[in-house]
């Protein structure tokens, strides 16, 4: 009987230490994955708004008033795109365009000139962008492909002080 009572016993607080630690694991575990579908989204398009505005802002600076050669601008505009995972295209003041990277996927180029229809007729938006000379940012639900995409928009100076507008989109893709 005493041997009885004795694996009984060793039994059961084996089986309690295993839902103990199993609990706590599980307990870590949605704890973790709240925390990811709460905060993780947010955390993301911030730090991908920095980097677009960065990155646009920095195109901006370095092609102002420096446009002579038209290859040289489509160089650095497919160049733009590949390294920002994003669509561009330069606009002037009044909203027409003024360079643009000829598009082979159609989906690409309805995502671009869905936004920039969008922005265009906001003239407030477009003069807050030239006469404070500060990029502007917008999230939006892209129509075609059911997608949250980001567009900024930067100023940029081809002929005179803010004369064009820089106007990129990037999708919210995850990080990989």
């Amino acid at each position: 009987m005493d041997i009885d009572l004795k694996r009984k016993s060793k039994f059961s607080l084996s089986k309690k230490l295993f839902f103990i630690t199993f609990g706590s694991i599980f307990m870590v575990l949605i704890f973790s994955m709240l925390f990811q579908m709460l905060f993780f989204e947010d955390f993301y398009l911030n730090k991908k708004i920095k980097s677009m505005t960065r990155e646009a802002i920095k195109f901006s600076e370095m092609y102002s008033y420096d446009i002579s050669n038209e290859k040289v601008l489509t160089s650095a505009l497919i160049r733009f795109e590949q390294e920002t995972n994003s669509k561009i295209a330069i606009f002037s003041a009044d909203g027409n365009i003024k360079y643009l990277i000829n598009y082979n996927n159609s989906s690409d180029f309805q995502t671009l000139t869905s936004f920039c229809k969008e922005l265009l007729e906001d003239k407030s938006l477009i003069n807050k962008v030239l006469t404070t000379g500060k990029s502007q940012y917008d999230v939006f639900e892209n129509k075609f492909s059911n997608t949250t995409k980001i567009g900024i928009l930067a100023p940029m100076s081809l002929n005179s002080k803010n004369d064009s507008i820089i106007v990129t989109v990037s999708s919210m893709q995850p990080i990989n």
